[in-house]
């Protein structure tokens, strides 16, 4: 099944192939029928669980997936595996399967045994005729917008044919602002569990409620496949046991060499089928520092924005300044500086910022910058190769780029730029390259590049 939101299956018409025209009528009848036999199961998928309804971020209904499989039980004394055949996801599918007989079933038959279903199969799912025992993940894998499948627990109970499928477990999604990150752990301030080897009943309202829980863990790991990171922005989700922690809950953040954790101390209960959201939950998380290559440019930085006093810029006190100024001006000793991507919160990049810093060979204009200012890389003549200026500046100072000889190759100017101040790009002689000015720019003044 595609791992999606508030889950309700219904799972109807199980039909035998073989040969009772009343399957629940006779119990011995009917058990008779059921060794062996192939089953048709045809699942439908139900939209409100409840009145909540069931939709993903692009408003698309739960499906299932081909090969999903399903753990059958009638009673204690008899199990299958049921798997959808098909080729497409569907709304409505067929599984198909047999059940066998329990070895060493103690179970006597009698008029009131139920048939339970669980989603997903797995060989460790077992029944004793009046509840059931599966998984709840401690380590569950990342997948966007969804669910890892083998985390999303489901049954269903019925005296009949029709079966209903119920989400047995709650949890969170969660969504990212800090690149780099390859596992997140949520964790019970109070050891509350929140994976384990569950016991399932169903309560008053014919929905499954956890009765018991062995193996008990109060963390849940989520991490990327194939060594990836998390997609900034996108929603990501973790399931777990439906509860309340009286203490709050702890969701900390991996990289490859750090870790950071946003605290919540507050009472929080986690309810079942229902994901609470925690948008840009680590926006305030310091987990990355800024890896700086010029030690040089990481004094200056820390010097003037270390708000915190720890000895390192973070991501988010590089993304907090808002004016670089001129501290870098006529320093004739920084030589990289292209961590000034990371610092997001520049809207321009203030005149003579940079000027005249000599051996200053490579520098990266982080996006958010629009405006470059008068002689802000003016005689900055260790600058090499092309020169990039990002799409989001729409204005380019008066010499902003005077002086840049040691620039070589193409100059391309981004078609978000409206006006270039006299020479911009003067005495820029190492440019051979193509020179692109696009149709965007309606001012230039003279002697751009002379």
């Amino acid at each position: 099944m595609k791992a999606l939101f508030n889950i309700v299956t219904l799972l109807g018409f199980i039909l035998l192939f073989a040969c009772t025209q009343n399957p629940l009528g006779d119990t011995t009848a009917q058990e008779d029928s059921l060794t062996g036999k192939s089953l048709l199961i045809k699942a439908i998928a139900v939209q409100n669980e409840s009145g909540s309804k069931t939709v993903t971020e692009t408003g698309a209904e739960i499906i299932w997936q081909p090969n999903d499989q399903i753990s059958v039980f009638y009673g204690s004394t008899f199990q299958g595996k049921f798997q959808y055949n098909g080729t497409e996801p569907m709304a409505q599918a067929e599984f198909e399967g047999t059940l066998s007989v329990v070895t060493g079933a103690l179970d006597t038959p009698t008029e009131d045994r139920f048939f339970w279903g669980v989603y997903p199969y797995r060989d460790s799912n077992t029944c004793n005729g009046t509840t059931v025992t599966t998984i709840i993940p401690d380590h569950q894998t990342a997948i966007v917008g969804s669910f890892d499948p083998a985390a999303l627990v489901t049954v269903a109970q019925s005296s009949g044919l029709a079966m209903a499928f119920y989400n047995v477990c709650g949890g969170i999604k969660f969504s990212l602002t800090q690149p780099g990150i390859r596992r997140v752990v949520l964790s019970s301030n109070d050891d509350t569990p929140l994976a384990g080897t569950v016991t399932v009943t169903m309560d008053e309202e014919g929905h499954p409620k956890v009765s018991s829980i062995s193996n008990p863990k109060s963390s849940i790991n989520l991490t990327m496949p194939n060594e990836e990171t998390f997609e900034v922005g996108k929603w990501y989700y973790m399931t777990c046991i439906p509860g309340v922690w009286s203490s709050g809950y702890t969701m900390t953040f991996y990289t490859d060499t750090r870790s950071g954790s946003f605290v919540q101390n507050a009472s929080t209960e986690a309810k079942r089928s229902v994901w609470g959201r925690l948008d840009r939950i680590d926006e305030d998380v310091v987990i990355n520092f800024v890896p700086f290559a010029d030690d040089n440019v990481k004094s200056i930085c820390i010097a003037n924005w270390d708000t915190d006093g720890d000895g390192e810029l973070s991501i988010q006190e590089a993304a907090a300044v808002k004016d670089i100024e001129t501290v870098f001006r006529r320093n004739d000793i920084i030589e990289s500086f292209d961590e000034l991507r990371y610092f997001t919160g520049l809207s321009y990049i203030a005149s003579e910022a940079f000027w005249y810093c000599e051996n200053l060979s490579r520098v990266i204009i982080p996006s958010s910058v629009t405006s470059i200012g008068a002689r802000a890389f003016g005689g900055c003549s260790g600058l090499t190769g092309d020169l990039i200026i990002p799409n989001s500046v729409t204005s380019i100072g008066a010499g902003a780029f005077s002086g840049c000889s040691g620039l070589t190759g193409d100059l391309i100017i981004p078609n978000s730029v409206t006006s270039i101040g006299a020479g911009a790009f003067s005495r820029c002689s190492g440019l051979t390259g193509d020179l692109i000015i696009p149709s965007s720019v309606t001012s230039i003044e003279a002697y751009v590049f002379s």
